[in-house]
């Protein structure tokens, strides 16, 4: 059977043989890209198309659906996000709904995932998710290059805490939340000379 025009683009786009139908390119490029969890057979796995997608399932992803950013302390496994009642503190997993998309990443910023909801429970408050994407970075921590000799020193403890200054004698956090570690440097030199005592100098 003679190709279509279309049919022959696709062939030679694709650099398949002549002769094979636009199905086969189709399944052969879902292989390829992981689509399939088994080696499919084209009857069986696309239907012929009988409709087009109709206007109402098509929208705006902010009106159908929300994107979450959930920042948990350095050292969470990622793991614990796949425990559904890991979302349901303080009923963070009553406001989900199926569909959402949650961004999660520690405070050092160890690894990034993004999450799909598929499951919620109004009881529990608890959320079932599916990951997307994950990955998992070096550790990217630069020591403080501030003499050991120097009372204090600078730390960035991630995104929620920031860039902090510590007391060198007992490891004790003298201020945090400071935004760049020039200001957490400037903090430093604002403060008191070492107070022994404890406590936030200024």
């Amino acid at each position: 059977m003679a190709l279509t025009k279309a049919q022959k683009k696709i062939a030679a786009a694709e650099d398949m043989p002549s002769g094979v139908t636009e199905m086969e390119v189709i399944v052969q490029r879902m292989k390829e890209f992981k689509v399939f969890n088994r080696d499919p057979d084209a009857s069986q796995e696309i239907m012929p198309l009988k409709d087009r997608l109709p206007l109402n399932r098509f929208a705006v992803t902010v009106n159908v659906s929300n994107h979450w950013t959930a920042t948990v302390p350095t050292g969470t496994p990622i793991a614990h996000l796949f425990i559904p009642q890991f979302w349901a503190n303080r009923n963070v997993g009553n406001v989900m709904t199926i569909g959402d998309v949650i961004v999660a990443r520690p405070d050092d910023l160890a690894w990034w995932c993004e999450l799909l909801v598929v499951g919620t429970s109004p009881l529990s408050n608890e959320a079932t998710v599916r990951m997307l994407r994950c990955v998992e970075f070096e550790d990217v921590h630069k020591p403080d290059d501030i003499s050991p000799n120097d009372p204090y020193y600078t730390e960035h403890r991630g995104l929620t805490d920031k860039w902090i200054v510590v007391r060198r004698l007992d490891g004790h956090v003298m201020a945090k939340g400071l935004a760049t570690r020039q200001a957490a440097m400037q903090h430093i030199k604002d403060m008191v000379p070492l107070n022994l005592s404890g406590g936030l100098v200024r």
